[in-house]
């Protein structure tokens, strides 16, 4: 779909629907802020693409809007149900960096933060510029490489000015491209999954573990 290819891109989502098509399900709980943002917005997008003009706004007139309304970001499905705090301590200082797919198109942004505070010993830093891409942005590191270098570039620039132990991001494009960034910048700084570090204290693990 972000490249164009409408037909493709229908077809795999007509597959998704199909795998889930299951009466039982109360959620679909997705752990990448794209793939989250993309499934949540089937329904308007399969009309913009056939040409469909139907309001499915009620969640019960399509197949696609019924699926739209199980999906659920891992975080949003958490801090929803209430966890159990964990007991396992890790002392780490954490950046954490938002995805624009989480935090502008699921407007999903305190959630994250909520769940690694319940971890005790986590000292969570705010960033600068926390609304700016990292320069992922879906395939546009690879349609727009030197700008999505310079986004990567400053986006390292103000995780790094809170000095972190480790950067967590809730997307594999953002950490794909932050793991870049930073070992070219000559970081040796982990960036992991929110639900890795929820994770480590529920076990009572070390850090050392997933770093």
């Amino acid at each position: 779909y972000h490249s164009g290819a409408s037909q493709p891109a229908l077809g795999l989502m007509q597959q998704n629907i199909n795998a889930f098509q299951n009466e039982k399900l109360d959620a679909v709980i997705v752990n990448v802020a794209g793939c989250g943002a993309m499934m949540k917005d089937y329904d308007h997008i399969h009309r913009e693409l056939t040409g469909d003009k139907a309001d499915h706004d009620d969640k019960s007139s399509s197949d696609e809007a019924r699926f739209c309304h199980l999906i659920k970001d891992i975080n949003e499905f958490l801090v929803t149900l209430g966890p159990i705090k964990p007991q396992g301590r890790i002392e780490v200082v954490v950046a954490y960096q938002d995805a624009c797919h989480l935090q502008h198109a699921q407007r999903i942004r305190q959630q994250p933060r909520d769940l690694l505070q319940l971890i005790p010993g986590v000292t969570l830093r705010p960033i600068a510029e926390a609304e700016l891409c990292c320069g992922a942005a879906g395939s546009y590191n690879l349609t727009q490489p030197e700008m999505a270098d310079r986004l990567g570039t400053r986006k390292v620039g103000c995780l790094m000015d809170v000095k972190p132990d480790v950067v967590v991001s809730a997307n594999a494009g953002c950490s794909l491209q932050l793991q870049a960034k930073l070992k070219e910048a000559g970081h040796n700084t982990a960036v992991l999954h929110p639900m890795e570090l929820l994770d480590l204290s529920y076990r009572g693990g070390r850090l050392a573990e997933i770093q």
